[in-house]
């Protein structure tokens, strides 16, 4: 009983914790439905919000774009005088993005500046466009122009150098500038570096710089130091505030000092920047307040070091940061350095293989001009609108998916408890159901002890069934059953024979024979011989006894059971009359033997016949009490039947079948 209602208590906690979920599951149903339908609205307006956001993008970009055109183009003037061409930004969106191509009129037709203009002017556009790329990002003001002249011819370089000096004085950006053309092309215009081998050695020296009035930005890099990388054992190079220009002859590692500000922007570190020979390179710069970063890179790393390693040091040389990385940037680099990536793009090194920025329309979309260069602030702050506004409906997409995913699963679960919910249970009519099962629970008991009495009961019936058909069979006047004082009678002969065999042991009182005994009546003693052949004779009946066997519980309803008992019974009677035949042997005169030895073997074997005899008297009495124990087992069958016969129902002491 308590067992039960404890599992109705476990099953109807377990029945709430589901109906508890069953009711979160509704208000989750709910709270998605309503989450799924504001997705809807946004979705369904996102052609509207996007034509206004491009509408704001093209008035923003288009109260900036003149003076970006005006920029572009005076410096294409500057450079190259007889030129009236004109650059056009063209601004629009695209994809629902904000998209910018750059082109140039001429004579009035628009044409492409990459692919319908020469070098030259890719070259002129390209250098204006880095100026303004890093003068609308927070990055260090530091530009590196590889060759940025490649395509523009001697003639125009002096101009060239001219407008990349006022732009760097008036912008305040350092420019370090790698030129292949005549030291004489740039003179009077920055800082003219030098480089030149010496004995095998790579040396630079500065040969002219400009005065300067005003002064640079305080992020300049103050010196570069190249020790084992590339072709320099150990280069140190000052660089100015302004516009630096380094010249040299082919090969002597100009292109690597710029290369290795690059690297170390990004930790990117290779073997092949290793001077032959040697374990490892290293490169150190001059930052502001006389701070100096050292990035270093091994070819082989001892166990648990990496091959790259950054040390920044302040003035008086000490430690501020360090950090070792085989391929990450230090989380700490550009708070000091302020030179990483945007967009994925270097904007601070314009190398000679990417001499037509943002121009090569293979390498840049209108899309990626418009996020490298978007044209004023408030075209900026529109794009960066624009930007997230995409990556809203982005997001409103995929969580609409998502929530759908979540909706299904909680109605499919809704459904799954739909039994349970249009169908409660109260504790009371639970624990009512528990009692009725428990009070069934009894009753069947009850039945079933009931058919396991009536079972044993029938067993009984078909046992006394048997025995009555047993007892049918046997013909009572043929069997002779030994009356009580008969078996007294037999007892007190066993007990008369045992005092008989008493008697006869005193013949071990006979005096031992003298030697050489003189017979005197042979007659007498050959009689004496035939008297004891007759006990002989006697006793060997008597040994019979052996071969009776052991009296078993007789049964009742079995004919051979009531035979074997008889037959043992009968058998018993012959021994007993066997052994009155003792009392007529004659008396055994006293005569003089001369050995004794058969009359000690007789005396040994009355004494065995003495135990038989014991015993045969114990088996008696065993079998008296068996039948005693079949009479009661009969009476008590019968009361158990209740006296009557379950087969006719008649009294069982005038019951016969014939």
């Amino acid at each position: 009983m308590s067992t039960l209602r404890a599992r109705a208590r476990q099953l109807i906690g377990k029945e709430s914790v589901l109906l508890e979920q069953a009711r979160l599951a509704r208000l989750d149903q709910e709270r998605i439905s309503k989450e799924i339908a504001e997705l809807d609205r946004l979705l369904l307006r996102k052609d509207e919000m996007l034509a206004t956001l491009e509408m704001l993008q093209v008035e923003a970009q288009g109260r900036k774009k003149a003076d970006f055109e005006e920029l572009l183009t005076s410096l294409i003037r500057d450079v190259i005088p007889d030129k009236t061409d004109s650059i056009v930004l063209t601004n629009g969106m695209r994809n629902n993005r904000a998209s910018l191509d750059i082109d140039i009129l001429v004579d009035g037709n628009t044409e492409n500046v990459y692919e319908d203009k020469g070098g030259s002017i890719s070259n002129i556009v390209a250098m204006g466009l880095r100026f303004i790329v890093l003068a609308r990002n927070p990055n260090r003001r530091v530009l590196m122009f590889d060759e940025a002249d490649c395509h523009l011819a001697r003639e125009y370089i002096p101009a060239f150098a001219s407008v990349l000096n006022s732009l760097a004085n008036n912008m305040k950006i350092q420019v370090l500038y790698i030129s292949h053309h005549p030291i004489s092309s740039f003179e009077g215009y920055g800082r003219i570096i030098q480089l030149f081998k010496e004995d095998g050695k790579i040396y630079n020296r500065i040969l002219g710089e400009e005065a300067i009035e005003q002064e640079g930005p305080d992020s300049a890099i103050r010196y570069l130091r190249l020790k084992n990388f590339g072709p320099h054992e150990n280069t140190l190079v000052e660089f100015s505030s302004g516009l630096n220009i380094i010249c040299g002859d082919m090969d002597l590692g100009k292109s690597k000092l710029i290369q290795a500000i690059a690297d170390l922007t990004v930790n990117n570190g290779h073997e092949r920047r290793i001077k032959h020979g040697k374990p490892g390179f290293e490169v150190e710069l001059g930052l502001e307040e006389g701070m100096t970063l050292q990035w270093s890179y091994k070819r082989e790393a001892s166990k648990g070091e990496k091959k790259a390693k950054y040390v920044l040091k302040d003035k008086t040389g000490a430690e501020m940061e360090t950090a070792e990385s085989a391929t990450e940037v230090p989380s700490w680099l550009h708070n000091y350095l302020a030179m990483p990536t945007v967009g994925g793009e270097n904007i601070h090194l314009h190398s000679q293989k990417d001499s037509s920025y943002l121009l090569n329309s293979v390498k840049y979309t209108s899309i990626q001009r418009a996020q490298m260069l978007p044209l004023g602030r408030g075209s900026r702050d529109v794009l960066a609108m624009i930007q997230a506004f995409n990556t809203k409906l982005s997001n409103a997409r995929s969580d609409r998916k998502r929530l759908e995913k979540e909706l299904n699963k909680t109605q499919n679960l809704l459904a799954t408890m739909s039994l349970i919910l249009e169908n409660p249970v109260s504790a009371e009519e639970q624990y009512a159901k528990c009692d009725a099962m428990v009070a069934l629970e009894e009753d069947n008991a009850r039945t079933e002890e009931l058919i396991n009495r009536i079972e044993r009961l029938s067993t009984l019936n078909n046992i006394y069934n048997t025995s009555l058909i047993a007892l049918d069979r046997i013909v009572m006047d043929e069997v002779k059953l030994v009356s009580d004082p008969d078996m007294l009678k037999s007892a007190d002969l066993i007990e008369r024979l045992n005092n008989e065999v008493t008697i006869l042991k005193g013949i071990e009182k006979i005096p031992k024979p003298v030697p050489s005994p003189v017979l005197s009546d042979l007659a007498g003693l050959v009689a004496s011989g035939s008297s004891i052949n007759r006990l002989s004779s006697a006793l060997k009946m008597l040994s019979k006894i052996d071969e009776l066997a052991e009296i078993s519980t007789p049964v009742l309803t079995a004919d051979d059971a009531m035979n074997e008992l008889t037959d043992r019974i009968e058998g018993l009677q012959n021994a007993a009359s066997a052994l009155q035949g003792i009392d007529n042997l004659p008396a055994i005169q006293k005569v003089e033997l001369e050995d004794l030895s058969a009359l000690e073997n007789l005396i040994s074997d009355l004494e065995a016949l003495e135990n038989k005899a014991a015993a045969g008297v114990e088996s008696m009495k065993q079998c008296q009490a068996k039948i005693e124990q079949n009479k009661a087992d009969r009476a008590a069958l019968e009361a158990e039947l209740g006296g009557v016969c379950p087969t006719c129902d008649s009294p069982l002491k005038d019951h016969s079948h014939d």
